[in-house]
């Protein structure tokens, strides 16, 4: 579905999605990072689902994943660690995604259909990375306002850099800690 933090927005937003986290697959290194799959270590960026098919279908999912992409208007390149691929757990899988693929509005993209594993768990800054910038943005608008805006006063223009060095030290600490965490226990 392309970039891992759209998809894992929306879906996990369904009812009966029970789970849903970035993560990476496909590829053959057995320590993927960020950095590793944007330098084409064969991995793609994906959300793994854990969800309660008594409330949520496969055929829905499918549906919602397709939704996606026609908003997005273009699927990725095949080959790119953005590459459009379904990992399938079961035949009754496989049977719905071979049905939904062959649609007609989807049937210029390829989707590549796959069963294998493993799966592995994405940063911690990339989890659930959409609904965290929210607020940040705010933050940080905040922060321009009151810092940039005509007729503010000293205190105000202070409060604003403070707010603004908040975002960023929040932004960067997060990325440089979990991704010291995340490599500290994959030793």
């Amino acid at each position: 579905m392309g970039c891992f933090w759209g998809p894992q927005e929306k879906l996990s937003k369904l009812d009966g999605v029970k789970s849903c986290v970035a993560g990476y697959t496909g590829g053959t290194n057995p320590s993927p990072s960020y950095s590793s799959v944007c330098s084409g270590d064969g991995h793609v960026e994906a959300v793994q689902l854990l969800y309660d098919d008594e409330v949520i279908s496969f055929s829905t999912l499918l549906q919602q994943y397709g939704t996606y992409w026609r908003a997005q208007n273009a699927l990725p390149s095949k080959g790119s660690q953005y590459s459009p691929c379904l990992w399938l757990e079961n035949k009754e899988e496989l049977l719905a995604a071979e049905k939904f693929l062959t649609s007609r509005e989807l049937e210029q993209h390829t989707v590549v259909l796959r069963s294998e594993r493993p799966f592995y768990l994405a940063e911690g800054y990339h989890q659930n990375y959409e609904a965290k910038q929210k607020p940040r943005n705010l933050l940080l608008i905040l922060g321009l306002a009151l810092e940039l805006f005509p007729g503010t006063t000293t205190l105000q223009n202070k409060a604003g850099a403070a707010l603004c060095a908040v975002y960023a030290i929040v932004t960067l600490g997060e990325r440089i800690l979990q991704s010291k965490v995340v490599a500290a226990t994959e030793k």
